[in-house]
């Protein structure tokens, strides 16, 4: 135990020294820049990752300053290179600004999107602001697949702990009618979980509704991907350790050779392979997922079938077998889970307050009072039954029982933390931009005005949190400055509004609101009042449709 905390140190020393790893891609640059001014038409638009990314199918778009669709846009891989994607323009685009759109999905699975624009000709854009990479999707997708995915880790974790259990500290149990039927809903459960992320991965994908769950072509680009390949590879592993559970003989060592695999599928589907420093994250996720499958898993078997009240007598040889094992496994999966997050946000990033780091110290606490309990209680528990009386023995079966009924209540949370941990970014994206999600896309619009136009730019036009971008330009398309410039958003069917936006000036002829909280979805008319002198001012109206 003295060598296994001395290594854990050791290694979180070094990951402290190492720069934070960041889960989500981000985008490094495009070509063109954001706000970029070109002569010509480009043949192709490229965007550069920081990781290795898969482009989403219909993930890109390019919009004329109408918001209308100038070209058919494909983003494809370069070749030889999984951090650029570029997006060929068979045509020549005419003078004007455009807007690029794009959804793409991280090396750990999770989408990521942004959008920047250019100018081509006589027309000159200002800087979108925020162009960088931001991390969502549809809010009831998400909620759906951070479901699945719990299911998926609670299932799988009591699978591989009951078997462990049952190998390891309880052999006598194997055929234990309770501790089979708990293998039975754990194997089910686990295989409709993996289903449901096999199809929900395109929906989480691409930003699109859950309805879309079933599309054919979706669910093809999922398994044509690395977390499609792990998820398919999981499926057939679960049908495999179905089949080697059914048999009399059970073989341990295969056993643990295709649970492991299992554990595999999880820990290269998420964080532990994007960043830096790959090879050793992976196997302290693995380490981490094996040892809370042993512990989650240890903990049922105990309650519902060494510790059953219509048991007689618990197996006393199986309890101090697990105390010790559940000891272990507890603290590999705080120190695993120490290194993994100072790898992920650095040592200065724990003090940054981020919702990754919350649910890391939230997980710390909870793992650190299990290990408080498990100490006085069964330290206790297992004097008394070490005594003869009957009545001393039965207490502590009463106070043990309470003991691990509270470790397995931890447990569930800590659980689902984890699920919470895996689905967020390590380092939220361009300052916490991440919250943000495209469903039905940015609304882009250019309303004429005395002398040129005013450009309005609405991301991600879904209820929550927007940015509203305003450029007031000439008849050359290029941004000028005027007196003021003020917007309100109405929602004629809901009677809601006028809400004025607040707008800071960003640059010459720009104004920015970078979170303005839309409440509600529908079609919000979107009122920019431009005064271009002391004495004119024009009013102009949007449509902006929120879903």
């Amino acid at each position: 135990m003295r060598t296994l905390v001395i290594g854990l140190v050791a290694a979180a020393a070094l990951i402290g020294l190492a720069p934070a790893a960041s889960a989500h891609a981000e985008l490094l640059g495009t070509s063109p820049s954001n706000g970029e001014h070109l002569a010509s038409s480009p043949s192709e638009i490229v965007l550069r990752f920081s990781e290795k990314v898969t482009p989403v199918r219909d993930g890109f778009s390019v919009l004329s300053g109408q918001g209308k669709k100038a070209v058919d846009a494909q983003g494809e891989l370069v070749a030889g290179d999984s951090t650029r994607i570029r997006l060929p323009i068979p045509e020549r685009l005419p003078d004007g600004v455009y807007s690029v759109t794009w959804r793409v999905v991280s090396a750990d699975s999770h989408p990521v999107h942004g959008a920047f624009v250019f100018s081509v000709g006589t027309a000159q854009a200002a800087p979108l602001a925020g162009s960088g990479a931001e991390a969502g999707s549809d809010p009831v997708v998400g909620g759906v697949f951070w479901l699945f995915r719990l299911l998926g880790f609670g299932a799988v974790a009591l699978l591989l702990g009951g078997v462990f259990f049952a190998l390891v500290c309880w052999p006598a149990g194997q055929t234990d009618p309770r501790l089979r039927r708990i293998m039975k809903v754990s194997w089910w459960t686990a295989t409709a979980a993996t289903v449901g992320v096999l199809l929900l991965q395109g929906a989480n994908s691409s930003g699109s509704s859950i309805l879309s769950a079933v599309d054919p072509g979706q669910v093809l680009d999922t398994v044509g991907t690395n977390f499609g390949i792990l998820v398919v590879l999981r499926l057939a592993l679960l049908v495999l350790g179905a089949i080697l559970l059914t048999r009399r003989e059970i073989r341990p060592v295969v056993v643990t050779l295709v649970g492991l695999a299992l554990v595999v599928t999880w820990s290269a589907s998420g964080h532990a392979v994007a960043g830096d420093l790959v090879p050793f994250a992976l196997a302290m996720d693995i380490a981490h997922l094996s040892a809370m499958s042993v512990w989650l898993g240890g903990l049922v078997v105990l309650v519902a079938c060494v510790l059953w009240r219509g048991r007689k007598s618990p197996d006393t040889v199986a309890l101090g077998r697990f105390s010790r094992v559940a000891l272990i496994a507890v603290a590999v999966l705080a120190g695993t889970g120490v290194l993994m997050a100072l790898r992920e946000v650095g040592l200065a990033g724990l003090l940054s307050g981020s919702r990754y780091v919350t649910l890391v110290v939230f997980k710390a606490g909870a793992l650190g009072l299990v290990l408080w309990l498990a100490a006085m209680s069964r330290t206790s528990v297992q004097r008394q039954l070490a005594r003869p009386a009957r009545k001393e023995r039965t207490e502590a079966i009463v106070r043990l029982r309470r003991s691990v009924w509270s470790e397995a209540g931890i447990a569930v949370v800590v659980l689902g933390l984890t699920a919470a941990l895996v689905a967020t970014p390590p380092a939220e994206l361009y300052s916490n931009q991440a919250e943000a999600a495209v469903v039905s896309g940015p609304f882009l619009s250019a309303l004429a005005l005395p002398g040129g136009d005013v450009q309005v730019w609405v991301s991600p036009a879904s209820p929550g949190d927007n940015e509203i971008v305003v450029n007031v330009r000439d008849e050359r398309g290029i941004n000028r400055d005027v007196p003021e410039v003020s917007v309100t958003l109405t929602l004629p069917s809901g009677g809601i509004g006028p809400l004025p936006v607040p707008l800071s000036k960003t640059g010459r002829g720009q104004y920015v609101a970078a979170r303005f909280t839309v409440p509600s979805r529908g079609t919000w008319r979107l009122s920019v009042r431009v005064r271009t002198t002391d004495l004119d001012a024009t009013s102009v109206d949007a449509d902006v449709p929120v879903s």
